[in-house]
């Protein structure tokens, strides 16, 4: 059965934008991004559902972010890997290094998401909430009071 995108997965209706000009990229320079200076951006969003816990090794944190005002300044190692049928994951191929979640429909999208830990500046991020909580592993419990939604938000 084919799945499609959670109605959320492409906003940017979280209050915020960013401070300054943001940069960051992955763990070899292979990569690296910039987001400019009062592009809307959302808060820290904690990911607990199962691609997102294979693909990380654990909890995934990203920033919803306004694409067009993402710019990939490096890419020389830059994959885009089809993760489901309607959304694509990009990371160093060279490092491993997890970037960024989108739509793979260029015409369904405005927003992209970053990796939180790819951030060179971490202390502009706010963690948010937690979704897809009832998907998360059973090793581990979320303690803080942040709220926390079954599936999507």
């Amino acid at each position: 059965a084919a799945s499609s995108a959670p109605t959320t997965a492409d906003r940017t209706t979280d209050a915020g934008a960013a401070p300054t000009r943001l940069e960051g990229g992955c763990e070899c320079g292979g990569v690296r991004w910039e987001v400019a200076e009062k592009t809307p951006m959302g808060p820290v969003v904690a990911c607990h559902c199962g691609q997102c816990n294979r693909s990380s090794s654990h909890v995934l944190a990203a920033v919803n972010i306004l694409e067009s005002g993402i710019t990939w300044a490096k890419t020389d190692t830059l994959t885009w890997y089809p993760s489901s049928d309607f959304a694509e994951r990009g990371f160093c191929g060279t490092c491993g290094s997890q970037l960024a979640w989108r739509l793979s429909d260029p015409a369904a999208r405005s927003s992209a998401s970053l990796m939180a830990g790819s951030f060179d500046d971490k202390d502009v991020l706010t963690l948010d909430r937690h979704i897809y909580v009832s998907h998360k592993a059973s090793y581990y419990e979320i303690t803080d009071d942040l709220p926390q939604y079954p599936d999507s938000d």
